[in-house]
Order: C-alpha cells, then structure tokens, then sequence
C-alpha cells in the first residue's frame, strides 16, 4: 500500500525557524522511504503562477499567494481545487497540514475527494494571548495548568474547536499539548498522538573545533559565551535575558558575552541594549550550518520562553553538549529533564505582564558560570537524552504509521447525541413553516430539500417571494406536493403575519431560504412542546455556515426558561429560524415590522412574561451568512433597532439608567468586549450589573443565588 502523502507549509525563502526545521527533516526521512509518493506543498510561493518542480525523491507544488481579484473565489476553495486536481486519480491520499490557518482547506477537500488529513500542532495557540490579551491568557492558563477540563470555551476559540473536527488525527509535539486539546476543546484522546520533534544534525567535536570557531568568528578563547537563539519578540523572553545580562556584566565585566541569533525586532533589541554594544552580539537570522557554530563554541544556551513546545532549539543545543537554561513552562519541562538542564520559573501573576523571574535567572546563569565543570555534566546528561529520545528515525517512523493507522480506518460513524421521538401517526399535530426567500433562489433547492428530507412530515409550508422579484411561483410550482404552497410578498405586513392568517397548524416557524434544518430538527421541537404543554415556544442550537456551507462558528446560548429570561435583557438568544412557536401565541402578540431584522426579539420579550420557554442543546440549524446576504450585509438597521428594543425593555421593568450605564449595556449586548479596557470601565461595569440584578422587576422572579450566578458568569467573561 504506497501512500501518497502532501506535507503541506507556508513557502519561506529563508527557512530559519523550528517549524521549517521540521519540514525538513520530516520530509528527508519520507523521501527515502519506499512506501511513500512525497509531495511538498508551498502555499504563498513566490512563483506568480501554478508550478511543479521535480526532485531526486519527491516533488514541490508551488501555489502563488491567492488573490480575490485575480481569481474571484474563496482561498481555502483555491487551495483545495489546486489540490484535487493533482489527486483525483490517485488513492490512499494522506493530507499533512501543519498550521491552524490550513485547517479550513480540509473539509473543502473532503466533501470532493477521498482522503485522510493529519495535522501536527506545533504550538497552543492561544498561549500566544501572552502577547496581546493577558485577560483571557490568565483565564485559560489557570485551567491549562490544572490540567482540568473548560466547562465554558471562550468564543475567540471557537473557530479553532471547528477546524478540528475536520481533521481525521492529530500529532502534538508534548503531552501537555495532548491535554490542552482533550481538556479545552473536547478532542478525544484517540484521535491524537504525541510524537516528540526529532532531528538527524551533524557531529560536532566541541572541545576540538570550539577555539578554532571562536577564531574564525572573532571572539576570544577566554570569553563566557551566553546564547540566545529564536525569534526577537517579548514572549520568547529575551529582552529579560538583556536585563539579566546587564547584571551579570556589572558582576563579571571582564570576559562575559551575549549573543542573540535570529530575526524579529532588532530595531527595539539594540535599544535596550545601547549600553552593551561592546558585549552584546546580535547576528540576525543565521543559516543552519552558522547556527550550528554558535552552539558549537557558546558556554551556556538560554531559552527563556514565555510559552513554548517541543523547542527545535533546545534539542540541537542539548545534542551538540551545550549546558542549557530553560524557562519551566509547557513542553520545555517536558524535554529537558532536571538532570539535564535548570530551568527557570515564568510568573504568570494575574492582572500583571508575565516575565522571567530575574532573580532565578540571574543565579543559575552564574551558577554554570561559576562551575564549569558541573554544566559540562549537565550537558553531557542532556546530550545523551536528547540523542536517544528526539532521533529523526523515531519521529519519521512514529508519523509514518499513524499515516497508515488512519488510512486502514473506515469513515467515521455520526452519533447521535440526542434521543429521537416517536409520533403516533394519527397524532401528529400540524405545523406551518413559512420560507422567507428574501436573499432570492441560489440556496432554496437545498433549504426546501432539508424541509421535505424531515423525520416529521406533518406540516404546511408556504414559500413567501422576494419583495422585488417574484421567484417563488415558479418554483413551488415544480413540486408535485401539495404542501407546498406559494404567497405573494406584501410590504405592509410581515412575511410571519401574512402566513398566519391563512395558517392551520398548531405551531408556527420561520426559516430563511438560505437554511439547512437538521432532518430531525422539527420532529426534536415538536416533541418537546407536545411533552411540555406549559411553554410557549422552543428553539435549538444553530451552526453559522459560509457561501459553501462550511461551518464557521456556532451559537449555544442559554438552554434553560430561568437563564433565556436573564439573556433576554442582553438581546435575542434564539435563532429567528427554527424557532417553534404555539401559534396563539404568534397571533396573540405578532410581528413589529417597525423593528426590522429584530421583529423576533420583540415578540419573544412579549412571549416571556406569558409563559415558558427553552432551547435544546442540539445543532438543529444551518444558519448561512455570507458577503452578498441582505441579512449579513444590512447591519446598521439591526444594531439601531437592537438598541431601541434594550431600552424599552429597561424602561418597561421600570429599571432606571443614566447614559453612561446604557452605554455600558449596550456593549454588554454587542459584546464589545475591548470596551471593558481600563479599571474605570470596569468599576462602571460591576456597578452597573449590581443595580441591574437588584431591581425589583428580577428579584421577584430569580432567587437570588440564580441572579449572583448570571452577574458573575458575565464579569467572568468580560474583566
């Protein structure tokens, strides 16, 4: 069974980072194994047009940069039609991605051709918050550091959970990598394997070659070198290295040298270290065989990471016998053993910018300074690790068969993850849908397919034209089904009312043409209103899906009548589509047509001081957005109105508000979540949400246990 593999990467002319080095070496054990077609896939290559190039054991397939004037549709569409038309007569086709980015190329490919992808993460993603968001840093890290499962994912991770699903397995580079996506993101633990980096580099003599370089580069056989080598960026922790440095030369001024090795941002690096030119090297990025060099005849290499995983730079130091200081943080406590290197602690304190802890550095750097003889043992303890437990062979190895493991496994088998009704035939109750073909007919064939596909087929649905061209007649008329029925748009009611009127079931809902409704989605909303005959209405979970129907996020909001009336006062928690309605209560209280794109959320606010209501925690909708839908388009409408709504409804539960505190609401309900950006914003915050849940039209209907818990889920996710 050959496989044909694509190792897919951004292309990189300079190919200096860990990343790359993986490529590399990854891609060297595959080429000169038998069982493997290797195909490199370049993606933003500098070629201005396709291009395969042919090497002795593989080939290179440069994609250009994709340009949405030049070629008219989506890019992760672009990627995976280049792709298939390579593959389409190939089998056993294995996809191996590399960055989070490419994730979304995966499920273009396999709605078109038979194949299994593998994705390595060689970072946590999130842990870059380290950088730019310490508020929500601090918040995961102290879950990540428990190692205890998230019951609430924060939404900026959401698009990250939805490109997994896509991926048939997943190598991580440590374990704490394997517990971060089991723990934060659900992946079940079959689904991945850790396989550790690995690396085949040439030998290097140091005690014979070390003066000669030093030589041969112009430093003094009598210098202490300390190493740095990795991106120049705040988070890798090299500016607190400069700062420890800058002590350790007052210490030591004679013989005591700095180099930093690699690219970023030299321009602020030589700021901060104006006062050591003399002592401080920095290099730039360096080509491997230079690197190599550098850790040949350094003293000590540092890595004083903020985040890090299976450094590519701690293992070549450790295998070329460098002593090594580590920061103790993620995959870094993994791979460097306590008898092969010191670490350092990071202090991740909240509310203040994580550093190294200057102290500890500052004392194990002079510790292996000071005692030469006992960092050699270090390193050769290090050097024997590291030769034995990141071999190139056991990474080629250990990848090659989980490529194989995953082409022997069949298709994956949907659960179901709720239980399925039963309806006495001569019981069931009708049902009106009204379709809403507002965005006109390039998605209703697959919205009307979906409704007609239901487990539940009891139920009239009216097709309701655009309000500027009548494409509907036509249509409803090529369907032999007499449940289909076709309405003519008038502007001076709404399209919910217009159906109500002539409407015969028990229960009302409304869909978009655009939709996909789950083929249990309505019989799962029946059931629940036929069991529960005091609630007035029942939504669901829906997916938001682009122009293909890829899944682009989800909304799963409150569940629960008592959490949905809280919600209620932050703005709509239903879905206006599929949302099942009793249909006295639809024609109790009907549509505002004065409050356009928001004519729901005023009826469910009517609705929730009548009776109950509840969604279910399935993902029963396929709701699409996309860049030339009215409703994805038509924002300022829904936002102006939105706002009107939230202040009457404050008005009408007698609940008073200056204009500051409505401006604080507001971005609550619009989740302006970067509005809440200083200590003033958020003492207003507090203070408003203790007025808010203290007024009297709350407490007499939520406990106050019940309101205490939403106020503090809602500072949890905003401070």
């Amino acid at each position: 069974m050959k496989l044909q593999v694509y190792l897919i990467d951004y292309f990189r002319e300079v190919k200096d980072n860990g990343l790359n080095t993986y490529i590399t070496q990854l891609g060297n054990g595959l080429e000169i194994n038998g069982g493997i077609d290797l195909t490199y896939v370049w993606t933003n290559s500098k070629y201005l047009d396709l291009k395969i190039e042919y090497l002795a054991s593989a080939r290179e397939l440069h994609i250009p940069t994709f340009s949405t004037q030049d070629r008219g549709y989506n890019a992760d569409g672009f990627l995976s039609n280049v792709l298939i038309n390579d593959m389409k007569t190939k089998t056993n086709i294995i996809v191996h991605l590399n960055w989070i980015n490419h994730c979304s190329v995966a499920w273009h490919l396999k709605q078109r051709i038979d194949c299994k992808i593998i994705l390595t993460k060689h970072c946590i993603p999130w842990r870059d918050f380290v950088n730019n968001n310490l508020k929500d840093f601090y918040k995961l890290n102290a879950v990540y550091e428990k190692r205890k499962k998230i019951t609430h994912l924060l939404p900026k991770l959401q698009s990250e959970k939805i490109n997994y699903e896509s991926i048939d397995h997943i190598i991580t580079v440590t374990d704490c990598a394997k517990d971060n996506l089991t723990n934060l993101f659900s992946v079940s633990s079959e689904r991945i394997t850790t396989i550790n980096n690995g690396i085949q580099i040439q030998y290097y003599d140091k005690n014979k070659q070390k003066k000669k370089l030093r030589r041969t580069y112009g430093f003094s056989v009598n210098d202490k070198i300390i190493l740095f080598a990795g991106t120049v960026k705040e988070s890798k922790g090299v500016f607190d290295l400069v700062k420890v440095f800058e002590k350790l030369v007052a210490r030591n001024p004679e013989n005591i040298r700095l180099v930093i090795a690699g690219s970023g941002n030299l321009s602020l690096l030589l700021q901060k270290t104006k006062k050591y030119w003399s002592k401080i090297t920095i290099t730039g990025s360096l080509d491997k065989p230079t690197l190599y060099d550098f850790f040949c005849m350094s003293d000590i290499g540092v890595v004083p990471s903020y985040v890090e995983q299976c450094s590519y730079t701690a293992i070549e130091m450790m295998q070329m016998g460098l002593p090594i200081i580590v920061s103790d943080v993620d995959g870094l406590k993994e791979i460097v053993l306590d008898e092969c290197g010191l670490r350092v602690k990071v202090n991740f304190t909240k509310g203040k910018p994580v550093v190294v802890d200057s102290k500890e550095l500052f004392t194990k750097l002079e510790y292996f300074l000071q005692n030469e003889s006992i960092a050699r043992r270090f390193a050769k303890n290090a050097q024997k690790h590291a030769l034995k437990t990141f071999k190139l062979d056991n990474m080629v190895d250990r990848t090659i068969e989980v490529y194989r493991n995953v082409i022997r496994e069949g298709p994956e088998i949907e659960q179901l993850k709720y239980p399925l009704p039963i309806f006495d035939k001569d019981a069931c109750p009708l049902v009106t849908v009204i379709l809403s073909c507002e965005d006109g007919p390039t998605y209703l064939n697959l919205c009307v397919a979906s409704i007609l596909s239901q487990s539940y087929s009891n139920f009239e649905l009216f097709v309701v034209d655009n309000e500027a061209v009548d494409i509907s007649r036509s249509f409803v008329e090529t369907y032999c089904d007499d449940r289909i029925k076709y309405l003519s748009f008038n502007k001076n009611i709404s399209k919910w009312d217009l159906a109500i009127d002539i409407a015969k079931g028990k229960y009302i809902i409304h869909l978009n043409a655009e939709d996909w409704v789950h083929p249990h989605g309505i019989a799962l909303q029946i059931d629940f209103l036929e069991r529960n005959p005091d609630y007035a209405m029942v939504g669901s979970w829906c997916e938001i899906i682009d122009a293909f129907g890829k899944v682009t996020s989800r909304v799963q909001t409150s569940m629960k009548h008592e959490d949905i009336s809280l919600a209620l006062l932050f703005g709509n928690p239903f879905s206006q589509a599929l949302t099942t309605v009793r249909m006295h209560f639809a024609k109790k209280y009907r549509f505002n047509v004065k409050f356009k794109h928001c004519e729901d959320y005023i009826l469910w606010l009517e609705i929730v001081g009548d009776a109950k209501m509840e969604i279910l925690p399935y993902n029963l909708l396929k709701y699409r957005e996309y860049a030339g839908c009215k409703r994805f388009n038509d924002k300022n409408p829904l936002k102006k109105n939105m706002t009107s709504i939230l202040g009457r409804n404050l008005d009408e539960l007698n609940i008073n508000y200056s204009s500051d505190e409505f401006t604080i609401h507001l971005a609550l309900s619009f989740n302006y979540e970067k509005y809440f950006n200083s200590d003033e914003k958020s003492k207003k915050l507090k203070n408003w949400l203790d007025k808010l849940f203290s007024a009297k039209a709350l407490t007499d209907l939520h406990s106050a246990a019940k309101l205490n818990s939403y106020k503090r889920n809602l500072l949890y996710s905003y401070l």
